[in-house]
């Protein structure tokens, strides 16, 4: 706890006295956490303050910045899995007693949980004396929801139209966190395409409840009595990979 001066006796005898000086644990704690959000989500940039538990929608950058007690020759930050508690280290950018890092929060590779479920920080004194028992900070990452769609009109499964008739097809699509980019309308006979529409596009999205409506005309079509058509409804969100490419979900 403090520093002290120390002798040895042996009966009349005594050595001479020497000093211990106590130097503290190195020791490297989380100041500040910038969450700088996917474009497409047109979520706001936050700042978090000593909390370095991070969760976020999955393509978020984040930028860690952490102070020590002590001047520091470089620092790191350790990714870990379930199976691997060193599964990436990167080196953060150190200045005296200052480090700093950003990375892209991501989903594993079938985008089932976050890449990594957890991270440490570490570093190492200009003196040369390494960090010990760094506190395990959890990630969280969420995946952005695919869209939902469904048919509202016809309401039965199988329906029978006259050749010179139509029939309203109406579509309701609704993208449940950020936005929808299409809503199309497809449609097959036999092996043979015969239709695919688009009932809706933006590709910035958009959000909320949206319903489109198609008059399906047999005659339009080029169908003859007997054909039997195949219907589906098909809806795309807004997603940006964390690259930077339009990557939406269907």
């Amino acid at each position: 706890q403090q520093d002290l001066k120390y002798y040895l006796e042996a009966g009349d005898s005594r050595s001479p006295t020497y000093q211990v000086t106590v130097i503290p644990a190195p020791v490297i704690w989380i100041t500040r956490v910038q969450y700088d959000y996917p474009k497409y989500t047109n979520i706001p940039p936050q700042t978090v303050t000593r909390q370095g538990d991070l969760e976020a929608i999955e393509g978020t950058q984040v930028t860690l910045f952490a102070e020590t007690n002590q001047p520091i020759e470089h620092a790191s930050v350790i990714f870990a899995t379930e199976q691997n508690p060193d599964a990436k280290l990167l080196p953060m950018t150190a200045q005296q007693q200052a480090a700093e890092i950003p990375f892209l929060l991501q989903m594993n590779e079938d985008r089932s949980a976050s890449e990594y479920h957890s991270y440490r920080l570490e570093f190492i004194t200009t003196r040369q004396h390494q960090s010990e028992k760094p506190l395990v900070h959890r990630i969280e990452v969420t995946r952005d929801l695919p869209p939902e769609i469904e048919i509202l009109q016809p309401q039965q499964r199988r329906l029978e139209v006259p050749v010179t008739a139509s029939q309203i097809i109406e579509v309701r699509a609704l993208d449940a966190d950020f936005g929808l980019s299409r809503i199309a309308l497809r449609a097959v006979a036999g092996e043979t395409d015969i239709l695919d529409h688009t009932l809706f596009e933006d590709q910035a999205g958009q959000s909320g409840q949206l319903i489109r409506r198609f008059n399906f005309r047999p005659a339009q079509l080029g169908l003859n009595p007997g054909d039997e058509v195949s219907l589906r409804a098909a809806a795309w969100d807004n997603r940006v990979s964390p690259q930077g490419q339009f990557e939406p979900q269907v």
